[in-house]
């Protein structure tokens, strides 16, 4: 199991939206980076607002699974390539 931690989560009021993206932008580039190793079977993605699994890569080489918290996040994971 690999955990990707992400400096700075500070941002200016009424630009998390932006920030957030941002940041998700972030931990999927070192998740590729991560996945290119090999080592790793499958990915899990665990979201609340559906950021993180709107916003999954195409061609991660593995297969995903996301797990929503948030009936407003569904919308979101609809959309998501991979499903």
């Amino acid at each position: 199991m690999d955990i990707i931690e992400l400096p700075d989560w500070s941002w200016k009021i009424g630009g998390y939206s932006s920030h957030l993206r941002a940041k998700v932008s972030l931990a999927w580039t070192k998740a590729k980076e991560t996945l290119a190793s090999g080592s790793f079977k499958r990915v899990l993605v665990i979201d609340d607002g559906g950021f993180v699994i709107g916003a999954t890569p195409e061609n991660l080489g593995v297969p995903v699974c996301g797990i929503e918290q948030t009936t407003s996040g569904l919308a979101a994971a609809a959309k998501a390539r991979f499903l």
